[in-house]
């Protein structure tokens, strides 16, 4: 399991044809509460900082431009913005397969000596008329 994520999570990743992707993930049975009027914090806002805190940890997203080594089959994301400032300026490269007609990233790691494997995988959706 990837600590960054609850099992069942489900999301959307676009890939833009010029270069530009955007990828959303989100927990199972978020929470809900009532839409505020604000998005600035302000006393009243404090007292839903747990019910933020809840919905930041349950949720995750960040949109930049692509590259795809078709040689080495990895797909590096350059991220311009993230839900997580701190990861404007990175970069994520993940190998990429399909499988079935999924979309799956595979990312290695070592953690505590640890080598540690971990995979998204992608269905891809039905196209929706509007």
């Amino acid at each position: 399991m990837d600590p960054f994520y609850q099992a069942d999570s489900t999301g959307i990743i676009i890939y833009d044809p010029t270069g530009w992707m955007s990828v959303h993930i989100v927990a199972p049975h978020r929470r809900a509460w009532e839409v505020p009027a604000s998005r600035v914090s302000t006393a009243a806002a404090a007292q839903d900082a747990q019910l933020k805190a809840v919905a930041f940890d349950s949720y995750y997203a960040y949109f930049g431009t692509w590259v795809l080594d078709e040689k080495t089959s990895v797909v590096t994301h350059h991220v311009d913005s993230s839900l997580i400032p701190a990861e404007g300026g990175l970069d994520y490269a993940q190998k990429v397969a399909l499988e079935s007609g999924r979309l799956v990233f595979t990312t290695r790691s070592v953690d505590q000596g640890q080598e540690r494997v971990r995979r998204k995988i992608w269905q891809r959706t039905v196209p929706v008329d509007r």
